[in-house]
Protein backbone atom coordinates (compact mmCIF):
# COMPACT_ATOMS: atom_id res chain seq x y z
CA UNK A 1 0.00 0.00 0.00
CA UNK A 2 0.97 3.69 -0.58
CA UNK A 3 2.28 5.81 2.39
CA UNK A 4 2.02 9.69 2.93
CA UNK A 5 4.80 11.80 4.84
CA UNK A 6 4.10 11.81 8.51
CA UNK A 7 5.27 15.45 9.15
CA UNK A 8 2.52 18.26 8.72
CA UNK A 9 3.52 21.23 6.57
CA UNK A 10 1.87 24.15 5.58
CA UNK A 11 1.30 23.55 1.13
CA UNK A 12 4.12 26.66 0.39
CA UNK A 13 7.27 24.82 2.53
CA UNK A 14 6.13 21.29 1.15
CA UNK A 15 6.60 22.99 -2.22
CA UNK A 16 9.56 24.70 -1.16
CA UNK A 17 10.93 21.83 -0.01
CA UNK A 18 10.26 20.00 -3.10
CA UNK A 19 11.65 22.22 -5.58
CA UNK A 20 15.30 22.14 -3.20
CA UNK A 21 14.91 18.17 -2.83
CA UNK A 22 15.38 17.96 -6.97
CA UNK A 23 18.23 19.33 -6.98
CA UNK A 24 21.00 18.75 -5.01
CA UNK A 25 21.24 17.20 -1.53
CA UNK A 26 22.99 17.26 1.97
CA UNK A 27 24.60 14.45 3.31
CA UNK A 28 21.25 13.70 5.21
CA UNK A 29 18.17 13.57 2.90
CA UNK A 30 14.49 12.61 2.80
CA UNK A 31 11.76 11.92 0.29
CA UNK A 32 8.85 10.97 1.78
CA UNK A 33 9.07 8.49 3.78
CA UNK A 34 12.89 7.76 2.58
CA UNK A 35 15.93 8.80 4.95
CA UNK A 36 19.55 8.67 3.76
CA UNK A 37 22.37 9.25 6.57
CA UNK A 38 26.40 10.09 5.53
CA UNK A 39 28.83 10.71 7.39
CA UNK A 40 31.81 12.97 7.34
CA UNK A 41 33.38 11.47 4.08
CA UNK A 42 29.91 12.50 2.09
CA UNK A 43 29.26 15.65 0.26
CA UNK A 44 26.20 15.24 -1.23
CA UNK A 45 23.77 12.41 -1.66
CA UNK A 46 20.88 12.48 -4.41
CA UNK A 47 18.86 9.22 -5.98
CA UNK A 48 16.20 7.97 -8.73
CA UNK A 49 13.64 7.89 -8.37
CA UNK A 50 13.16 11.28 -6.13
CA UNK A 51 9.04 11.17 -4.79
CA UNK A 52 6.46 11.47 -1.75
CA UNK A 53 5.46 8.41 -1.44
CA UNK A 54 6.61 4.70 -2.28
CA UNK A 55 5.75 1.48 -2.55
CA UNK A 56 7.46 -1.80 -0.95
CA UNK A 57 9.49 -3.45 -3.33
CA UNK A 58 10.18 0.09 -5.62
CA UNK A 59 13.96 -0.09 -6.42
CA UNK A 60 15.64 3.17 -5.86
CA UNK A 61 19.28 3.92 -6.88
CA UNK A 62 21.55 6.49 -4.59
CA UNK A 63 24.53 8.38 -5.89
CA UNK A 64 27.10 9.56 -3.53
CA UNK A 65 29.40 12.45 -3.76
CA UNK A 66 32.97 11.63 -2.10
CA UNK A 67 35.17 14.36 -0.42
CA UNK A 68 38.62 13.11 -1.80
CA UNK A 69 40.31 10.65 -0.07
CA UNK A 70 37.15 8.99 1.41
CA UNK A 71 35.23 5.73 -0.29
CA UNK A 72 32.05 3.98 0.22
CA UNK A 73 32.72 1.40 3.29
CA UNK A 74 29.45 0.19 3.58
CA UNK A 75 25.55 0.43 3.11
CA UNK A 76 22.99 -0.92 4.20
CA UNK A 77 24.85 -3.06 6.28
CA UNK A 78 26.61 -3.99 2.99
CA UNK A 79 30.40 -3.72 2.91
CA UNK A 80 32.02 -2.72 0.06
CA UNK A 81 35.46 -3.07 -1.51
CA UNK A 82 35.66 -1.04 -4.71
CA UNK A 83 37.23 1.98 -3.92
CA UNK A 84 35.48 3.55 -6.90
CA UNK A 85 31.91 2.71 -6.19
CA UNK A 86 29.61 5.90 -5.45
CA UNK A 87 26.30 4.73 -6.43
CA UNK A 88 23.85 1.81 -5.39
CA UNK A 89 20.60 0.03 -5.42
CA UNK A 90 18.66 -0.84 -2.87
CA UNK A 91 14.77 -2.28 -2.60
CA UNK A 92 12.71 -0.10 -0.69
CA UNK A 93 11.39 -1.57 2.77
CA UNK A 94 9.79 0.12 5.64
CA UNK A 95 9.16 -3.00 7.95
CA UNK A 96 5.79 -4.14 8.80
CA UNK A 97 5.13 -0.68 11.76
CA UNK A 98 5.41 1.81 8.57
CA UNK A 99 8.38 3.46 9.52
CA UNK A 100 10.72 5.58 7.30
CA UNK A 101 13.06 3.76 5.91
CA UNK A 102 16.78 4.85 6.97
CA UNK A 103 20.27 3.94 4.68
CA UNK A 104 22.90 4.77 6.17
CA UNK A 105 25.96 5.34 4.63
CA UNK A 106 29.57 4.68 5.96
CA UNK A 107 32.67 6.19 4.40
CA UNK A 108 36.10 5.66 5.28
CA UNK A 109 39.77 7.65 4.11
CA UNK A 110 41.70 5.13 1.88
CA UNK A 111 44.76 5.46 -0.44
CA UNK A 112 45.77 3.97 -3.71
CA UNK A 113 46.71 3.72 -7.34
CA UNK A 114 45.19 3.10 -10.66
CA UNK A 115 47.03 0.44 -12.93
CA UNK A 116 45.68 0.72 -16.50
CA UNK A 117 46.32 -1.46 -19.17
CA UNK A 118 45.80 -1.07 -22.73
CA UNK A 119 45.80 -2.60 -25.93
CA UNK A 120 46.81 -1.81 -29.09
CA UNK A 121 46.00 -3.67 -32.71
CA UNK A 122 43.86 -6.15 -31.21
CA UNK A 123 41.73 -7.02 -28.40
CA UNK A 124 42.24 -8.53 -24.87
CA UNK A 125 41.09 -12.64 -24.56
CA UNK A 126 37.35 -11.77 -23.46
CA UNK A 127 37.08 -9.85 -26.77
CA UNK A 128 36.78 -6.30 -25.61
CA UNK A 129 39.17 -3.27 -26.22
CA UNK A 130 38.52 -0.76 -23.52
CA UNK A 131 41.26 0.11 -21.17
CA UNK A 132 41.25 -2.63 -17.98
CA UNK A 133 41.99 -0.29 -14.41
CA UNK A 134 42.67 -2.19 -11.26
CA UNK A 135 43.04 0.04 -8.09
CA UNK A 136 45.45 -1.12 -5.80
CA UNK A 137 44.14 0.34 -2.22
CA UNK A 138 44.37 0.06 1.26
CA UNK A 139 42.92 1.79 4.43
CA UNK A 140 44.74 5.00 5.43
CA UNK A 141 47.14 4.52 7.89
CA UNK A 142 47.18 0.33 7.38
CA UNK A 143 50.16 -1.82 7.05
CA UNK A 144 49.12 -3.10 3.86
CA UNK A 145 51.28 -3.62 1.08
CA UNK A 146 50.38 -2.12 -2.31
CA UNK A 147 51.54 -4.73 -5.21
CA UNK A 148 50.04 -5.90 -8.20
CA UNK A 149 48.74 -9.84 -8.44
CA UNK A 150 48.86 -11.73 -11.49
CA UNK A 151 45.01 -12.51 -11.13
CA UNK A 152 45.05 -8.73 -11.39
CA UNK A 153 46.32 -8.67 -14.93
CA UNK A 154 44.15 -8.95 -18.00
CA UNK A 155 44.92 -12.20 -20.52
CA UNK A 156 46.20 -11.12 -23.84
CA UNK A 157 47.62 -12.73 -27.17
CA UNK A 158 45.03 -14.42 -28.14
CA UNK A 159 43.05 -12.18 -30.72
CA UNK A 160 45.55 -9.70 -32.65
CA UNK A 161 43.21 -7.28 -35.26
CA UNK A 162 43.89 -8.98 -39.13
CA UNK A 163 46.75 -8.45 -40.20
CA UNK A 164 48.75 -8.77 -36.48
CA UNK A 165 49.50 -11.60 -34.05
CA UNK A 166 50.73 -11.96 -30.88
CA UNK A 167 53.07 -9.19 -29.49
CA UNK A 168 53.80 -7.98 -25.97
CA UNK A 169 53.70 -5.56 -23.49
CA UNK A 170 56.01 -2.39 -23.81
CA UNK A 171 57.34 -3.50 -20.29
CA UNK A 172 55.59 -6.53 -18.13
CA UNK A 173 53.23 -5.83 -15.43
CA UNK A 174 55.20 -6.66 -12.02
CA UNK A 175 53.38 -9.17 -9.64
CA UNK A 176 55.91 -9.89 -7.36
CA UNK A 177 57.15 -7.34 -4.84
CA UNK A 178 56.95 -4.42 -6.28
CA UNK A 179 55.44 -1.86 -4.34
CA UNK A 180 52.72 0.54 -6.42
CA UNK A 181 53.54 3.76 -5.49
CA UNK A 182 51.88 5.91 -8.04
CA UNK A 183 49.51 5.47 -11.07
CA UNK A 184 50.88 3.31 -13.60
CA UNK A 185 50.33 1.97 -17.17
CA UNK A 186 51.09 -0.74 -18.99
CA UNK A 187 50.25 -1.76 -22.83
CA UNK A 188 50.35 -4.77 -24.86
CA UNK A 189 50.73 -4.74 -28.47
CA UNK A 190 50.23 -7.42 -31.35
CA UNK A 191 52.42 -7.03 -33.94
CA UNK A 192 51.91 -6.90 -37.45
CA UNK A 193 52.00 -10.65 -39.48
CA UNK A 194 54.61 -10.33 -42.27
CA UNK A 195 54.26 -14.01 -43.26
CA UNK A 196 51.15 -13.40 -45.97
CA UNK A 197 51.36 -12.19 -48.90
CA UNK A 198 48.48 -10.52 -51.07
CA UNK A 199 48.16 -9.96 -54.31
CA UNK A 200 48.00 -6.58 -56.85
CA UNK A 201 45.52 -6.37 -59.58
CA UNK A 202 44.92 -3.05 -61.67
CA UNK A 203 42.02 -3.23 -64.40
CA UNK A 204 40.80 -0.88 -67.24
CA UNK A 205 36.98 -0.03 -67.55
CA UNK A 206 36.40 -0.42 -70.94
CA UNK A 207 39.58 -1.86 -71.67
CA UNK A 208 39.87 -0.04 -74.69
CA UNK A 209 39.74 3.43 -72.90
CA UNK A 210 43.38 3.19 -71.74
CA UNK A 211 46.07 1.06 -70.16
CA UNK A 212 47.07 0.09 -66.63
CA UNK A 213 49.75 -0.58 -64.48
CA UNK A 214 51.49 -1.03 -60.97
CA UNK A 215 54.31 -0.63 -59.38
CA UNK A 216 54.54 -4.09 -58.09
CA UNK A 217 52.15 -6.95 -58.42
CA UNK A 218 51.70 -8.66 -54.78
CA UNK A 219 53.14 -7.43 -51.25
CA UNK A 220 52.35 -7.56 -47.53
CA UNK A 221 50.38 -5.78 -45.41
CA UNK A 222 52.31 -2.14 -45.07
CA UNK A 223 53.35 -2.26 -48.30
CA UNK A 224 53.27 0.95 -50.64
CA UNK A 225 51.69 0.64 -53.72
CA UNK A 226 51.89 2.58 -56.87
CA UNK A 227 49.31 2.92 -59.92
CA UNK A 228 49.02 4.16 -62.84
CA UNK A 229 46.32 4.70 -65.84
CA UNK A 230 47.29 5.79 -69.13
CA UNK A 231 44.99 7.64 -71.67
CA UNK A 232 44.25 5.98 -75.02
CA UNK A 233 42.97 8.12 -78.39
CA UNK A 234 39.60 9.23 -77.84
CA UNK A 235 39.21 8.67 -74.16
CA UNK A 236 40.00 10.15 -71.20
CA UNK A 237 40.36 8.64 -67.59
CA UNK A 238 37.58 9.58 -65.17
CA UNK A 239 38.60 7.98 -61.59
CA UNK A 240 40.05 5.20 -59.83
CA UNK A 241 37.39 2.58 -57.81
CA UNK A 242 38.60 0.07 -55.15
CA UNK A 243 36.36 -3.15 -55.96
CA UNK A 244 38.47 -5.06 -53.47
CA UNK A 245 40.86 -4.97 -50.83
CA UNK A 246 39.50 -2.18 -48.69
CA UNK A 247 42.55 -0.25 -49.44
CA UNK A 248 42.44 3.80 -49.20
CA UNK A 249 43.60 5.44 -52.36
CA UNK A 250 45.56 8.97 -51.90
CA UNK A 251 43.88 10.54 -54.54
CA UNK A 252 41.24 8.52 -56.71
CA UNK A 253 40.86 11.01 -59.27
CA UNK A 254 44.22 10.98 -60.07
CA UNK A 255 45.83 8.62 -63.12
CA UNK A 256 48.91 8.34 -60.58
CA UNK A 257 48.21 7.63 -57.31
CA UNK A 258 49.44 4.98 -54.41
CA UNK A 259 47.96 3.24 -51.37
CA UNK A 260 49.18 0.59 -48.65
CA UNK A 261 48.03 -2.65 -48.82
CA UNK A 262 46.22 -4.24 -45.80
CA UNK A 263 45.58 -7.71 -44.82
CA UNK A 264 43.69 -9.11 -48.32
CA UNK A 265 44.08 -8.85 -51.68
CA UNK A 266 43.85 -6.26 -53.65
CA UNK A 267 42.06 -4.99 -57.14
CA UNK A 268 41.45 -1.52 -58.36
CA UNK A 269 39.50 -0.64 -61.84
CA UNK A 270 40.53 2.90 -63.63
CA UNK A 271 37.34 3.69 -65.80
CA UNK A 272 38.02 5.87 -68.50
CA UNK A 273 35.05 7.73 -70.75
CA UNK A 274 35.25 8.98 -74.60
CA UNK A 275 35.99 12.40 -74.75
CA UNK A 276 33.68 14.52 -76.75
CA UNK A 277 35.01 15.53 -79.92
CA UNK A 278 36.20 19.02 -80.14
CA UNK A 279 35.96 19.09 -76.38
CA UNK A 280 39.11 20.66 -74.71
CA UNK A 281 42.14 19.07 -72.27
CA UNK A 282 41.47 19.45 -68.78
CA UNK A 283 44.41 20.54 -66.27
CA UNK A 284 44.94 19.27 -63.04
CA UNK A 285 47.53 20.65 -60.50
CA UNK A 286 47.46 19.09 -56.91
CA UNK A 287 50.38 19.14 -53.79
CA UNK A 288 51.88 16.29 -52.35
CA UNK A 289 50.29 17.01 -49.01
CA UNK A 290 52.54 19.17 -47.82
CA UNK A 291 51.32 22.53 -49.70
CA UNK A 292 48.75 23.92 -52.57
CA UNK A 293 48.83 23.99 -56.39
CA UNK A 294 46.61 26.06 -58.38
CA UNK A 295 46.59 25.90 -62.91
CA UNK A 296 45.53 29.01 -64.88
CA UNK A 297 43.45 28.29 -67.53
CA UNK A 298 41.72 24.39 -66.33
CA UNK A 299 41.27 23.73 -69.47
CA UNK A 300 42.23 24.31 -73.01
CA UNK A 301 42.64 23.55 -76.98
CA UNK A 302 46.05 21.68 -77.86
CA UNK A 303 48.28 24.61 -77.19
CA UNK A 304 47.11 26.41 -75.23
CA UNK A 305 49.24 28.00 -72.49
CA UNK A 306 48.89 27.30 -68.87
CA UNK A 307 50.62 29.04 -65.92
CA UNK A 308 50.73 26.45 -62.28
CA UNK A 309 51.55 28.21 -59.08
CA UNK A 310 52.68 26.29 -55.70
CA UNK A 311 52.21 27.57 -52.61
CA UNK A 312 54.00 25.63 -49.38
CA UNK A 313 52.41 25.03 -46.02
CA UNK A 314 54.13 26.58 -43.34
CA UNK A 315 57.54 24.56 -42.15
CA UNK A 316 57.85 23.73 -45.96
CA UNK A 317 59.46 25.15 -49.20
CA UNK A 318 58.78 24.36 -52.62
CA UNK A 319 60.85 21.44 -54.51
CA UNK A 320 60.25 21.04 -57.77
CA UNK A 321 57.23 20.24 -60.51
CA UNK A 322 56.37 16.42 -61.31
CA UNK A 323 54.10 16.13 -64.86
CA UNK A 324 51.83 12.81 -63.69
CA UNK A 325 50.59 13.09 -67.10
CA UNK A 326 49.64 14.49 -70.34
CA UNK A 327 53.96 14.73 -71.70
CA UNK A 328 53.90 18.83 -71.28
CA UNK A 329 57.18 20.05 -70.77
CA UNK A 330 58.00 22.77 -68.05
CA UNK A 331 59.48 25.77 -68.76
CA UNK A 332 60.88 25.52 -65.24
CA UNK A 333 60.13 22.34 -63.38
CA UNK A 334 62.06 23.69 -59.90
CA UNK A 335 60.11 27.17 -60.20
CA UNK A 336 57.19 27.36 -58.08
CA UNK A 337 55.41 29.40 -60.68
CA UNK A 338 55.96 28.32 -64.02
CA UNK A 339 53.95 27.60 -67.47
CA UNK A 340 53.77 24.71 -69.49
CA UNK A 341 51.27 24.28 -73.50
CA UNK A 342 48.95 21.75 -73.41
CA UNK A 343 49.75 18.85 -75.88
CA UNK A 344 47.25 15.96 -76.97
CA UNK A 345 46.15 14.91 -73.45
CA UNK A 346 45.12 15.60 -70.15
CA UNK A 347 47.52 17.16 -67.65
CA UNK A 348 47.91 16.75 -64.38
CA UNK A 349 51.31 18.22 -62.73
CA UNK A 350 52.07 17.59 -59.11
CA UNK A 351 53.70 20.06 -56.62
CA UNK A 352 56.51 18.57 -54.01
CA UNK A 353 57.91 20.27 -51.29
CA UNK A 354 60.34 19.56 -48.68
CA UNK A 355 61.20 20.65 -45.11
CA UNK A 356 62.92 23.74 -44.73
CA UNK A 357 66.27 24.62 -43.44
CA UNK A 358 65.54 26.56 -40.42
CA UNK A 359 68.16 28.45 -40.11
CA UNK A 360 69.44 28.23 -44.02
CA UNK A 361 65.55 29.02 -45.38
CA UNK A 362 65.37 32.23 -42.75
CA UNK A 363 68.55 33.59 -44.02
CA UNK A 364 66.93 33.54 -47.31
CA UNK A 365 63.87 34.97 -46.52
CA UNK A 366 65.62 38.41 -45.21
CA UNK A 367 66.66 38.79 -49.46
CA UNK A 368 64.20 36.71 -50.78
CA UNK A 369 64.36 33.69 -52.12
CA UNK A 370 65.59 32.02 -55.92
CA UNK A 371 62.26 30.05 -56.13
CA UNK A 372 60.24 33.60 -54.72
CA UNK A 373 62.34 35.90 -56.97
CA UNK A 374 64.30 33.01 -59.77
CA UNK A 375 65.29 35.30 -62.39
CA UNK A 376 66.53 38.83 -63.07
CA UNK A 377 64.91 41.83 -64.59
CA UNK A 378 66.96 43.33 -67.16
CA UNK A 379 65.80 46.78 -66.03
CA UNK A 380 67.58 45.92 -62.48
CA UNK A 381 71.03 45.22 -63.57
CA UNK A 382 73.40 48.07 -62.12
CA UNK A 383 77.06 46.47 -62.78
CA UNK A 384 79.65 43.89 -62.46
CA UNK A 385 82.03 41.57 -60.86
CA UNK A 386 85.97 41.96 -61.88
CA UNK A 387 88.14 39.42 -60.84
CA UNK A 388 91.86 40.37 -61.69
CA UNK A 389 90.71 43.09 -64.17
CA UNK A 390 88.31 41.23 -66.03
CA UNK A 391 84.37 41.03 -65.62
CA UNK A 392 83.10 37.44 -64.76
CA UNK A 393 81.15 35.90 -67.79
CA UNK A 394 76.98 36.44 -66.83
CA UNK A 395 77.39 37.98 -63.49
CA UNK A 396 75.90 41.00 -62.81
CA UNK A 397 74.55 43.08 -60.08
CA UNK A 398 70.32 43.45 -60.00
CA UNK A 399 68.59 45.26 -57.73
CA UNK A 400 66.64 43.93 -55.32
CA UNK A 401 64.36 45.13 -51.85
CA UNK A 402 65.50 42.98 -48.76
CA UNK A 403 63.85 41.52 -46.02
CA UNK A 404 63.70 43.31 -42.46
CA UNK A 405 66.45 41.97 -41.01
CA UNK A 406 68.82 43.10 -43.50
CA UNK A 407 67.03 46.37 -44.20
CA UNK A 408 67.77 47.09 -39.84
CA UNK A 409 70.92 45.94 -40.25
CA UNK A 410 72.08 48.21 -42.93
CA UNK A 411 70.39 51.61 -42.07
CA UNK A 412 71.75 51.00 -38.87
CA UNK A 413 75.22 50.50 -40.39
CA UNK A 414 74.81 53.99 -42.97
CA UNK A 415 77.28 56.69 -41.32
CA UNK A 416 76.02 59.93 -40.13
CA UNK A 417 75.10 61.85 -43.29
CA UNK A 418 74.84 59.06 -45.33
CA UNK A 419 71.60 57.78 -47.26
CA UNK A 420 70.41 54.43 -48.49
CA UNK A 421 70.44 54.35 -52.37
CA UNK A 422 69.15 50.91 -52.96
CA UNK A 423 69.89 47.32 -52.33
CA UNK A 424 71.32 44.84 -54.36
CA UNK A 425 72.01 41.50 -54.98
CA UNK A 426 74.53 38.93 -57.05
CA UNK A 427 73.15 37.17 -60.16
CA UNK A 428 74.88 34.31 -61.98
CA UNK A 429 73.50 33.79 -65.56
CA UNK A 430 70.31 35.38 -64.69
CA UNK A 431 69.47 33.53 -61.48
CA UNK A 432 69.95 34.62 -58.12
CA UNK A 433 73.14 33.57 -56.42
CA UNK A 434 73.21 34.45 -52.47
CA UNK A 435 77.26 34.24 -51.81
CA UNK A 436 79.79 36.32 -53.39
CA UNK A 437 83.38 35.54 -52.89
CA UNK A 438 86.34 37.89 -52.75
CA UNK A 439 87.08 40.13 -55.72
CA UNK A 440 86.40 43.70 -57.04
CA UNK A 441 83.08 45.00 -57.93
CA UNK A 442 82.22 47.80 -59.90
CA UNK A 443 78.64 49.52 -59.72
CA UNK A 444 77.29 51.41 -62.21
CA UNK A 445 76.05 54.44 -60.54
CA UNK A 446 72.59 55.70 -61.62
CA UNK A 447 72.49 58.98 -63.51
CA UNK A 448 69.48 60.38 -61.14
CA UNK A 449 72.14 59.91 -58.32
CA UNK A 450 75.46 61.14 -59.75
CA UNK A 451 76.08 65.04 -58.37
CA UNK A 452 79.22 66.83 -57.90
CA UNK A 453 80.84 66.04 -54.75
CA UNK A 454 78.55 63.36 -53.77
CA UNK A 455 80.45 60.26 -52.13
CA UNK A 456 79.52 56.66 -52.82
CA UNK A 457 80.56 53.97 -50.62
CA UNK A 458 78.74 50.10 -50.49
CA UNK A 459 77.19 48.30 -46.68
CA UNK A 460 78.10 44.43 -47.65
CA UNK A 461 76.24 42.05 -45.30
CA UNK A 462 77.88 38.50 -44.74
CA UNK A 463 76.49 35.49 -44.06
CA UNK A 464 76.24 35.77 -40.70
CA UNK A 465 74.20 39.15 -40.58
CA UNK A 466 77.27 41.37 -40.10
CA UNK A 467 77.57 44.58 -42.10
CA UNK A 468 81.12 45.77 -43.93
CA UNK A 469 81.38 49.23 -45.15
CA UNK A 470 83.42 48.95 -48.65
CA UNK A 471 85.17 52.77 -49.52
CA UNK A 472 85.05 53.34 -52.98
CA UNK A 473 88.76 53.59 -54.50
CA UNK A 474 88.43 54.59 -58.15
CA UNK A 475 87.81 58.35 -59.13
CA UNK A 476 85.26 57.67 -62.09
CA UNK A 477 82.11 59.96 -60.57
CA UNK A 478 79.74 57.07 -62.53
CA UNK A 479 81.12 54.01 -61.08
CA UNK A 480 81.95 52.94 -57.79
CA UNK A 481 84.36 49.99 -57.38
CA UNK A 482 85.24 48.15 -53.80
CA UNK A 483 87.34 45.32 -53.16
CA UNK A 484 85.07 42.38 -51.38
CA UNK A 485 86.96 40.47 -48.71
CA UNK A 486 84.05 38.89 -46.91
CA UNK A 487 81.28 35.78 -48.45
CA UNK A 488 78.43 38.91 -49.03
CA UNK A 489 74.97 37.95 -49.63
CA UNK A 490 73.44 41.37 -49.98
CA UNK A 491 74.71 45.29 -50.22
CA UNK A 492 72.99 48.77 -50.16
CA UNK A 493 75.09 51.64 -52.10
CA UNK A 494 74.65 54.12 -49.94
CA UNK A 495 75.51 57.86 -50.47
CA UNK A 496 76.59 61.58 -48.75
CA UNK A 497 73.62 64.02 -48.57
Amino acid sequence: MKKALRIVLKPAVIALFAIVCSFIFTSEVKAGDLLIHGDEGVKSISWTPHQQIYDNGDTITANVVLKNGYMIKSYLNETNNDPKLNSFSFVYDDGPTYARMEVNVETMQFEGFDVTFKVKNGAWNDGTKQDKIKTVWRKRGEDKALVLRDADVPAVGSKPDAGYKAGSWDEVPDTTEYLVSSDITYTYSYVKDETNEYTVAVNADPAKGGTVNTSKNSGRTGDEVTITANENDGYKFKNWEVTEGGVTLQNAQSRHTTFAIKNANVAVTAHFEERKPGSSYEVRAFGDGHGNAEASPLSGASGTKVTIKATPDEGYKFKEWKVIAGGVDLANSKDAQTTFNIKNADVEVKALFEKKDKKKDDDNDDHESSNARPSVNPDTVVGYFIVNGQPIPGVLMARMKQGPAAQAVFKASCPAGWSEAFTFIIAVNGKLDYTLKSGTLTIIIPGELVKAGRQFALIGLDKNGKAVVFRDIDTDPNTLTAIINIEAYAFDLICTN
